[in-house]
């Protein structure tokens, strides 16, 4: 796989585990969803073979019925296609982008597809000499604060059920960070083989601004880099990519998220 298909298939990887189902298939397109939070719908090929003997009418007919099952007020990103040819994942997505474009969808959500290539990254053994104390967690006590901060950061609702039916997934941490025994930060790392997702990077309101999230993720990557991970990838956004180009992470594509 290429490193963008690795951030995309790690990215949808972890929506399977929050519950996504699949929740239509009509000629090898598959529509997935969550139907609580992340509150994420996306297109997947699930027949090549399939898809590149559709016509464009039957392509385009395939596509409006499918996207005509997401729901409102749940989100659409446009990701590139990671299983079809390359000729089928253009036409789908410039379909959807016209398609979204046509029928007045609302981009809610920009960011950036990024990674870190832990192989040739130095080494940085004052990461874990820093302020924080990063833990892992999996007690419900832990659980309701690891939420209670992650919402604050977000500012939107995290269902509960959702994070703890992931943690008990071994390939699934909960990050909970704290100085001087106050929660202040979240992640949420997902491991795909030798890959590390980074997700939920976020700080509480009154802790903004003071390096907390650079030393969170400073201390991550030495983690990961220890133990001999390949790749970081994560989904910036608009506020947050300032502070992944500093920690020299590349950029691979853009993402764009739509609700009706």
């Amino acid at each position: 796989m290429t490193i963008n298909q690795l951030n995309i298939t790690n990215l949808t990887g972890l929506w399977n585990k929050y519950g996504a189902n699949p929740i239509e298939s009509i000629h090898g397109v598959t529509l997935r969803g969550n139907r609580s939070w992340p509150n994420r719908y996306w297109f997947e090929i699930t027949d090549s073979e399939q898809v590149d003997n559709l016509t464009p009418n039957q392509l385009e007919k395939t596509l409006d019925k499918l996207i005509n099952l997401v729901p409102s007020p749940k989100m659409l990103p446009i990701l590139p296609l990671v299983n079809g040819s390359e000729k089928s994942n253009k036409a789908i997505n410039e379909w959807l982008q016209q398609y979204l474009d046509n029928n007045n969808w609302q981009l809610t959500l920009e960011q950036t597809a990024m990674y870190l290539d832990l192989e040739s990254y130095p080494s940085n053994s004052a990461a874990n000499n820093n302020q924080l104390n990063v833990q892992k967690i999996s007690s419900v006590e832990d659980i309701k604060t690891w939420i209670t901060v992650c919402e604050e950061a977000f500012g939107y609702s995290i269902d509960q059920s959702v994070i703890e039916q992931v943690k008990n997934h071994s390939e699934i941490q909960l990050l909970l960070a704290h100085i001087n025994n106050q929660p202040v930060a979240t992640a949420l790392t997902y491991i795909t083989q030798d890959i590390v997702g980074v997700h939920q990077v976020g700080v509480r309101k009154n802790q903004q601004g003071k390096g907390i999230a650079k030393q969170l993720m400073e201390k991550i990557i030495e983690q990961n880099k220890l133990d001999n991970k390949k790749f970081i990838v994560l989904q910036a956004s608009k506020v947050g990519k300032p502070l992944y180009d500093r920690l020299g992470f590349g950029v691979l594509f853009e993402i764009g998220s739509f609700k009706r």
